[in-house]
């Protein structure tokens, strides 16, 4: 384990905004950290990397010195020196880790690379787009080789395209630290990580590896449009052993089933004896907004 936090609280006033929160990070390992605004991902992050302190309970990090020096922290709103140009402020970053001449410009040098920045190493951060600040703070945050990365919405303000140069930036760093990152972009979690936590109210509500809370809240779904899908006919239709629920998406009923082939058996018999057509049938799966809204609803 890089990082343990056990029954960690977090009070401002008479207002307790973090409950007895629970978890650890294993090295190399993409973590999500995703709940809805006011959940309490930003004060999380924020005493994780040093800015805030816990009211009751304990951070510990594996390291016997400062943990500072093995962590990264990247705002929801970075700030920089905008006169500087890319190459100063991350130069500045690296004197005030205290990281020799020769190890600064090799780390600068790198990370300009990384980034895709060395075309605009002598350029204003001014005249820097959102997507290129964004990857200029991630820049600022490796810029002393850290052991953990902490990403605030790293992507939430981003256009299409910036947004897509951060999340392919993080598929490269996960193999070679560990990373954990808030988000409300549910399908940049699904993309990214290998792990969810899942803050609601300030409790986590469930946490593991996707593929075991995929199969903790094993459906499957069939999708399905018909000639008739009145109130009347769903209502009958979810008293079938099998189907847990259904959702009216558009045209289509989407059934989430707790064994697929028994309903089937029992769909197809439903509809043969109400006398329905189907106009289109197909499986589906799962997507992590339906498997993140199952977990804060149980």
């Amino acid at each position: 384990m890089v990082l343990k936090v056990k029954h960690v609280k977090k009070r401002f006033g008479k207002q307790t905004v973090l409950k007895d929160i629970t978890f650890s990070l294993e090295p190399k390992t993409c973590t999500a950290l995703i709940g809805p605004n006011g959940a309490g991902k930003t004060t999380l992050l924020r005493m994780l990397s040093g800015l805030l302190k816990p009211t009751e309970g304990s951070i510990a990090y594996e390291t016997k010195g400062d943990f500072r020096r093995i962590i990264g922290y990247l705002p929801q709103y970075p700030q920089f020196y905008e006169w500087m140009t890319a190459k100063e402020f991350l130069t500045f970053a690296a004197n005030i880790y205290g990281l020799g001449k020769y190890e600064t410009e090799n780390r600068v040098r790198s990370l300009l690379e990384k980034t895709d920045l060395v075309d605009a190493k002598h350029k204003q951060i001014r005249t820097f787009s959102g997507g290129m600040k964004q990857r200029l703070g991630l820049a600022q945050a490796l810029i002393h080789q850290p052991k953990i990365l902490f990403l605030d919405e790293p992507v939430a303000s981003l256009d299409p395209i910036g947004r897509r140069d951060v999340l392919t930036f993080l598929k490269q760093l996960k193999h070679e630290m560990t990373i954990l990152f808030s988000t409300h972009i549910l399908n940049d979690a699904e993309e990214v990580s290998d792990r969810v936590i899942i803050l609601k109210d300030g409790t986590i509500v469930e946490q593991g590896a996707l593929s075991s809370l995929e199969e903790k809240y094993a459906l499957s779904k069939i999708i399905l449009r018909m000639n008739l899908d009145g109130a009347d006919v769903i209502k009958r239709m979810k008293r079938l052993p099998s189907i847990q629920d259904i959702e009216k998406i558009g045209d289509f009923l989407h059934l989430y089933v707790t064994s697929l082939d028994d309903a089937q058996k029992e769909l197809f018999s439903f509809i043969e004896g109400e006398g329905i057509s189907l106009i289109e049938y197909r499986i589906g799966r799962l997507t992590m907004e339906e498997l993140f809204v199952k977990a804060v609803n149980e």
